[in-house]
């Protein structure tokens, strides 16, 4: 197991098949690329952002760039990390005061009851 693999084991719960499928066809790219998450998801400044809302941010944006398969991934490990519904409900809020009901209407509300049916377990 690679330094990359065990960074994806250890935040998302393993390398998510479009990330691998990246390292596959474009390992240069996928190298730097991986450079880069690091260095800001591994980060732990007392000042800047905690991973639940690195997560957090993460979520929302595969939302806004049409990505609900990366916004489930990162729900699963935001969770984890110690993100409450409570926040996630109020970011999937400011989504739908920006872009719409279309937002919550695309993935918003499966994004929010997924993450119900993760906490209930």
């Amino acid at each position: 197991m690679t330094d990359v693999d065990e960074h994806y084991a250890k935040q998302l719960g393993g390398v998510p098949k479009p990330i691998s499928g990246l390292r596959a066809h474009a390992p240069e790219f996928f190298a730097g690329m991986a450079i880069a998450r690091a260095s800001v998801m591994d980060s732990d400044s007392p000042e800047g952002l905690d991973r639940a809302m690195k997560e957090l941010l993460i979520i929302i944006l595969d939302i806004v760039y049409d990505n609900p398969e990366g916004a489930l991934v990162h729900l699963e490990a935001g969770l984890r990390e110690g993100l409450t519904l409570e926040a996630l409900r109020e970011a999937l809020l400011l989504t739908v005061y920006v872009g719409g009901i279309a937002t919550w209407a695309r993935y918003g509300q499966m994004i929010y009851e997924s993450a119900l049916e993760m906490t209930a377990e």
